[in-house]
C-alpha cells in the first residue's frame, strides 16, 4: 500500500539515506519509491512509498527516531488542483470513507508547503471539500475541539530553482486529502545549540548530529567512538539512544574540565583577589575606600562570571543538561595518528567531523624541527610537559582515520565522517579501502562555493595486517585547500606568476 511521506525540505539529499538506514536498523526491507515521484526525487518533500502491513506497523518507530520525516499520511484522494480533487472525491467509493469516517466527528487541518493561505480563503476551501463528502450517509459531524478524526488537506507548491532555493509556484503541484498516521517532533526545540551549556566553534547542529547517529545504526549498548570529539556534539544523540560513548581529542582544553582542576583555578583566583584587596585597603583613604568598594563589587561580579564560564567549559555538563549523565561516557586526551588503543577492542560505530583547517586546524603530535635533542631527565624521571604539535594535511588525516576504522570496527559496522570539498567534487575523489564499501554520500552546500560531504562507509571484511593490500588506502589526490583554476595552478602559484610577469614588464620598460 502507498503511504505519503512529507520530509523537511532543508536537507533533501539526506532523506533517502536516513530512511534506508532506519529500515535496516529495525530489520525491515529496503523502502521503495513509488513510480509517481521517482522521476524527480529531490524536487519536492512529498514522496510516496510502497509499504506492506508489517512495515506500516513500524511507522511509529521510524518516526520517533527520524530527523527528516515531518509526517506520514494515508491518502484518501488527490488531484493536481482543488477542482480535480473535488471531482475525485465525488467519484470515490463509499467503502473507502466507511473504514475511517463512519459515525465519527472530524475537522479539517491545512498544511501548505511553500505557500501561505489567508484565513479568508482557507475556510471557504474547507466548506467546498466538505460538500464533496457523504455526510448524511456516514453520519459525519464537525467537532473543532476534540474530533475523532483529523482530515489533512495538503498543498504542495514546491519548486526548486537553479540555486537550490525554493521558488513560489502559482499553481500547486498536487493537492491531497489524507489521514495522518505518524509525525515527529523537532529536535532543535530540546537539543539545539542555542540552549546548550557547552558549545564551541565547531559544534555540530543538533539535526545533523542525530542524522549521523541514524546513519551509523546506533542502538542501545553500541560502542561508539568519536576521535575528534571537540565539545561532544556528535556523541550526545548516541547517549540519548542508549549507546556507550568514547571521546578523544588532541586539544587538552576539552579534557581539562575535571572538577579538581576547576576547584584549583577557583582557589587561586580567590586568593589573588583577597591579597589585592588587603593591600589596597591598607594604603588608601576612606574616600578612596568607598570608590574601591564599588570597584571591588565589580571585580567580585567579574570573578563570579569567570567562575561560571569555567564551569561551563566541561563536556559532561551537556550530559547533565539532557538527563543522560547516567549513560557511559569516557573522555581521553589522545592523538588519532599516535593512538594507544588495545587491538582487541572493537567498536560498533565511528563517527567524527575531522578538522580541516578552517575553524580548527588539522594537527598531530610532533615538532616542526627535524633535529630534536634527547629528552631531559630530572631526578630519574622524565620532565613532563604538553607535547608540541605540527600540522598535518586533511587527506593524510583521512587516511589515518580510515586505516584506524579498518582495524577497530566490527564487520557490518559503519564509519561516518565529514569530508570538505569544492564544486565539482565526485564520488571517485573519496579515499577508499579494501575493507569498506561506500553506502551513501550526502552533500551540504556551504558559502563561498564550498561544500561538505557526509561519507557513510560499512566494513565488509576483517582487517588482516599481514595482507599488504589492507595497509594501502586508495587515494584520489584529494585536496581541499588548493583551489585549482582553469590553468591547472593553485591561487598562490597563479598570483606568483602574475607578479613575476608584471616585474618583467617593468624591467623591460625601464631598459627602453
Amino acid at each position: 500500500m502507498k503511504y505519503l511521506f512529507v520530509f523537511r525540505w532543508q536537507l533533501l539529499d539526506f532523506v533517502l539515506p536516513e530512511l534506508r538506514s532506519l529500515f535496516k536498523l529495525y530489520n525491515l526491507p529496503r523502502p521503495e519509491l513509488a513510480s509517481e515521484t521517482l522521476a524527480e526525487p529531490l524536487a519536492t518533500p512529498f514522496h510516496y512509498f510502497d509499504l506492506n502491513d508489517e512495515e506500516a506497523k513500524s511507522i511509529d518507530k521510524i518516526c520517533s527516531r527520524s530527523v527528516l520525516i515531518h509526517s506520514v499520511y494515508r491518502v484518501l484522494e488527490q488531484g493536481e488542483s482543488l477542482s480535480e480533487l473535488h471531482e475525485n472525491l465525488k467519484k470515490l467509493p463509499y467503502e473507502v470513507y466507511q473504514k475511517d469516517l463512519y459515525q465519527k466527528t472530524f475537522k479539517f487541518i491545512l498544511y501548505s508547503f511553500n505557500y501561505r493561505w489567508k484565513s479568508k480563503s482557507k475556510y471557504p476551501m474547507f466548506d467546498e471539500i466538505g460538500k464533496c463528502l457523504p455526510h448524511e450517509r456516514l453520519g459525519l459531524e464537525v467537532d473543532l475541539n476534540k474530533p475523532d478524526v483529523e482530515l489533512f488537506v495538503l498543498f504542495d507548491y514546491s519548486k526548486l530553482g537553479q540555486s537550490s532555493k525554493l521558488v513560489p509556484r502559482d499553481k500547486p503541484r498536487n493537492v491531497y486529502l489524507a489521514l495522518q498516521i505518524g509525525c515527529t517532533g523537532f529536535i532543535d526545540t530540546k537539543y539545539g545549540l542555542k540552549r546548550r551549556k557547552f558549545i564551541g566553534r565547531t559544534s555540530m547542529r543538533a539535526d545533523l548530529s542525530f542524522l549521523i547517529a541514524n546513519y551509523a545504526l546506533v542502538k542501545p549498548g553500541s560502542l561508539v567512538y568519536d576521535p575528534f570529539c571537540g565539545t561532544g556534539s556528535l556523541l550526545i544523540p548516541c547517549s540519548v539512544h542508549g549507546a556507550v560513548s568514547f571521546a578523544s581529542d588532541i586539544d587538552w582544553r576539552t579534557i581539562k574540565g575535571d572538577q579538581e582542576l576547576l576547584d584549583e583555578k577557583k582557589k587561586k583566583e580567590t586568593n589573588q583577589n583577597k591579597n589585592k584587596n588587603k593591600n589596597q585597603n591598607e594604603n588608601e583613604n576612606q574616600n578612596q575606600n568607598q570608590n574601591q568598594k564599588k570597584k571591588g563589587n565589580k571585580k567580585k561580579n567579574q570573578n563570579k562570571s569567570n567562575s561560571k564560564e569555567i564551569d561551563q567549559k566541561r563536556m559532561r555538563l551537556n550530559w547533565e543538561q539532557y538527563n543522560i549523565a547516567d549513560k557511559p561516557l569516557e573522555i581521553i586526551l589522545m592523538d588519532l595518528t599516535n593512538n594507544n588503543w588495545n587491538s582487541r577492542i572493537k567498536f560498533d560505530a565511528i563517527i567524527c567531523d575531522p578538522p580541516y583547517g578552517i575553524r580548527e586546524g588539522s594537527k598531530q603530535l610532533g615538532s616542526k624541527k627535524t633535529n630534536q635533542g634527547q629528552s631531559k631527565e630530572i631526578k630519574g624521571s622524565l620532565k613532563y610537559r604538553i607535547p608540541s604539535k605540527k600540522q598535518v594535511g586533511v587527506g593524510e588525516l583521512i587516511q589515518y582515520l580510515i586505516l584506524f576504522a579498518a582495524k577497530f570496527l566490527n564487520i557490518g559496522s559503519r564509519l561516518c565522517y565529514w569530508l570538505p570539498s569544492r564544486v565539482g567534487f565526485k564520488k571517485e575523489n573519496i579515499p577508499t579501502h579494501v575493507c569498506f564499501k561506500i553506502i551513501d554520500v550526502c552533500q551540504e552546500k556551504l558559502s563561498g562555493g564550498n561544500m561538505r560531504n557526509l561519507i557513510i562507509m560499512e566494513k565488509i571484511i576483517e582487517f588482516d595486517p599481514l595482507n599488504s593490500s589492507h595497509l594501502i588506502i586508495k587515494d584520489s589526490n584529494y585536496s581541499f585547500k588548493k583551489k585549482i583554476n582553469e590553468k591547472g595552478m593553485s591561487r598562490k602559484k597563479l598570483a606568483y606568476e602574475n607578479r613575476k610577469k608584471k616585474m618583467i614588464q617593468k624591467i623591460k620598460k625601464e631598459k627602453k
